[in-house]
């Protein structure tokens, strides 16, 4: 019997020491697993949060949110959509108002709200500060909708007009879709997973299939277990008074939004003990019970995996479902601080957007080999990106037959690291029917000042034209009774007024033929362009009653532009200072324009128009130079000869600016100034 206790008492203690490895072994198991599955369940949701941030981003350019008579057109093509995610969308403005555009999903018997309801605003607080103090997309905790009056979440992003987020636009769906997340999870025996919000409400849970628990809120304790962690294993009480294992994780698109998977530590135990029981009962098959414990191990870990990896594979392909039928090509790349980066992503509708196929740019990281020499290297606006946050970019890119088409890339800095570099979320844009609209409306809007100088040049031909006749006549009679110095005196008059009907015709020659290529710049006196202008629209101006102020400095400043681009420019805010007087100025007030000219700050001449007109509406000057906006009647204005002259000045390199004065508007036109080499004298006149 001492032999034997001898021999067994190894053996006793080896089988306890395997024993406590093994309870130690199936604990850190049972946790690497419930870290590995709640790591996989937060990637699924973040990837659902980024196809709906990365939706709504394109949907935000959508250029009918510029033309509120085309709001109902917008809420169509919105709706199909928001459909992609069983959603809906909405538009509507900056607090206090928080006023309602738009909304795509209602009954007929719904009309669209006028603003959101007080509930749903204090639910968006957090995401409306985001998008409108900070510029940011956001997602929002779970709030009571203004027309399901029911909890839903929305991802909200900027409508950036000019830099400035005039507006807000929300993907909203239901916490349906989480729960449909949780229930394609293949969770282990015993095991339960959670969605919440960053207030800790519950959102899914998947011990609650229909939703009963939506809204609930978690414990304090487990505010103050995870707390200031992006990820944790811990050990607290459930629902059903059992204490669980908890791993939770942190989600990135939705900051404070937080994933949960559990498992009862009863479960784990018995799992535990079930395991030392076989090793009790085979102390002589410890090596076979060790290496099929190995061999199950190795089995769940890749089970583990194979599940992680088929969620992510799940989530990347809705992603790209959804991608697929956005009119944009969406892309995320790593940049470093100068500017060089690595491709991560690119996904919508390639083919359409760029004219190529998609398999075409599969060995290509970018597309530099394709883009006009005359643009910058991605590199550049990269590096901008990094430093601002937002960038953005018009460029041409190369066709198969060898043509052009124009494009516009929209840049965002997703996450900013300590050496300068980042993540760079963006998409591009095909623009080319855009710029071909916008060369029309130019085209369009010259043609309409033509028609207005129309009838003062017919009156100020007219008169030359007639001296001219009569200047004829007379030389006919003088040739028979008179020597040949009256002879010459006469003749000498038809020769200027037939000179000075010529310069009249070739100003409005010149005018009608256009700038042709505005790149093309040339030293341009202002007296010129001042003369030339006066030439065609003076007698409106006089007919009017208009006195014109003169001051371009002495010698007259001389700029780099085009003549023809800044008569044009100029003609046009004569005939508007005109129309205002007629249409706003005050009985009494003496009309004047003052034109006068000033050297400005880095080498600039600053060209200035004021009149005593009455000035420009408050309501409309923020919006003076955009297309369409206009504050004459209907059948005296296009709204598009403020939106002519703002691309015009711009295309010569220069700025305009509005702004009221005492008794008037002011517009200021800044140009590249150039050195006067010989002195001259200007003095004011009047039309």
């Amino acid at each position: 019997m001492l032999l034997a206790l001898v021999a067994v008492l190894p053996l006793g203690l080896l089988s306890g020491f395997m024993s406590l490895e093994t309870l130690r072994s199936y604990r850190a198991a049972d946790e690497a697993r419930l870290r590995d599955t709640a790591r996989a369940l937060a990637a699924a949701v973040d990837a659902q949060f980024g196809a709906m941030l990365m939706t709504a981003m394109a949907i935000a350019e959508s250029s009918r949110l510029d033309r509120m008579e085309d709001i109902s057109v917008f809420e169509r093509l919105a709706a199909r959509q928001a459909a992609h995610v069983d959603g809906w969308i909405a538009v509507f403005g900056a607090p206090p108002e928080n006023r309602v555009f738009a909304m795509s999903r209602r009954g007929p018997e719904e009309p669209l709200p006028q603003t959101l309801s007080p509930e749903t605003v204090v639910g968006l607080a957090g995401a409306l500060e985001d998008v409108f103090a900070r510029g940011m997309p956001s997602v929002s905790d779970l709030f009571m909708g203004t027309m399901v009056r029911r909890p839903i979440l929305s991802v909200l992003v900027p409508v950036d007009r000019d830099g400035q987020p005039r507006r807000a636009l929300s993907l909203s769906v239901e916490p349906e879709i989480m729960r449909a997340i949780l229930a394609r999870q293949e969770l282990a025996r015993g095991t339960f997973a959670a969605i919440a919000d960053s207030g800790l409400r519950i959102v899914a849970h998947t011990l609650d299939p229909h939703g009963d628990r939506v809204g609930a809120s978690a414990p304090a304790w487990v505010r103050d277990a995870i707390v200031g962690r992006q990820r944790a294993v811990f050990v607290g009480p459930g629902w059903s008074g059992e204490d669980n294992v908890y791993a939770m994780e942190r989600l990135v698109n939705a900051p404070g939004w937080t994933v949960v998977v559990a498992q009862p530590v009863g479960e784990q135990a018995r799992d535990a003990w079930r395991a030392v029981g076989w090793l009790a009962a085979g102390f002589l098959a410890l090596g076979l019970g060790l290496a099929a414990l190995a061999w199950v191990s190795r089995r769940e870990a890749l089970e583990d995996a194979q599940r992680e990896a088929e969620a992510l594979r799940r989530g990347r392909a809705q992603v790209e479902r959804l991608h697929g039928a956005l009119p944009a090509v969406l892309f995320l790349r790593h940049a470093n601080a100068d500017g060089t980066s690595r491709l991560l992503y690119r996904g919508g509708d390639i083919a359409s957007v760029t004219g190529w196929p998609v398999e075409h740019f599969s060995a290509h990281a970018d597309l530099s080999e394709f883009v006009h020499p005359d643009h910058p290297p991605l590199s550049h606006a990269l590096a901008r990106t990094l430093r601002t946050g937002a960038e953005e970019e018009e460029w041409r890119l190369r066709q198969p037959d060898g043509s052009w088409r124009w494009m516009r890339t929209h840049f965002r800095c997703l996450t900013r690291e300590p050496d300068g570099g980042g993540d760079v979320v963006g998409y591009i844009l095909n623009i080319t029917a855009e710029r071909e609209a916008r060369g029309r409306a130019l085209t369009g809007a010259r043609l309409a000042s033509l028609g207005e100088m129309a009838a003062g040049l017919a009156h100020e031909l007219k008169q030359p034209l007639q001296a001219i006749s009569l200047a004829a006549e007379n030389a006919q009679f003088a040739a028979r009774a008179l020597g040949a110095a009256d002879i010459d005196r006469r003749l000498e008059r038809i020769i200027g007024q037939a000179h000075r009907a010529g310069d009249i015709i070739e100003h409005l020659r010149r005018f009608a033929r256009g700038a042709g290529d505005m790149t093309r710049q040339v030293e341009v006196g202002l007296d010129g362009v001042v003369d030339a202008v006066l030439a065609m629209v003076g007698p409106s101006l006089r007919d009017a009653a208009i006195d014109i102020g003169i001051d371009l400095g002495t010698p007259p400043l001389r700029v780099m532009g085009d003549r023809i681009a800044l008569e044009q420019v100029l003609t046009n805010l004569l005939l508007n200072a005109r129309d205002a007087f007629v249409q706003h100025a005050p009985e009494g007030r003496r009309r004047t324009i003052a034109i006068s000219a000033s050297p400005a700050p880095g080498g600039q001449v600053a060209l200035r128009v004021a009149d005593t007109g009455g000035g420009i509406a408050p309501q409309v000057m923020d919006r003076v130079f955009e297309p369409f906006v206009t504050t004459k009647d209907l059948e005296k204005g296009t709204g598009l000869g403020l939106a002519v002259c703002h691309g015009l000045v711009m295309s010569m390199g220069g700025t305009i600016a509005a702004e009221n004065g005492p008794y008037g508007a002011t517009f200021t036109v800044r140009l590249p100034g150039v050195a006067l080499a010989q002195p001259a004298s200007g003095k004011p006149v009047k039309a």
